[in-house]
């Protein structure tokens, strides 16, 4: 396994799955914004 590889397993986890959703919630929510911002 290269490099790459291993940087997109671990992007493709679960933990990180749920790290972003929270985090755009948190965006969505506190900001009322929408992704993709400009």
């Amino acid at each position: 396994m290269n490099d790459v590889d291993r940087y997109i397993e671990a992007a493709t986890r679960d933990n990180t799955r749920r790290s972003y959703r929270a985090a755009i919630e948190h965006f969505e929510v506190t900001w009322g914004g929408f992704l993709p911002a400009p």
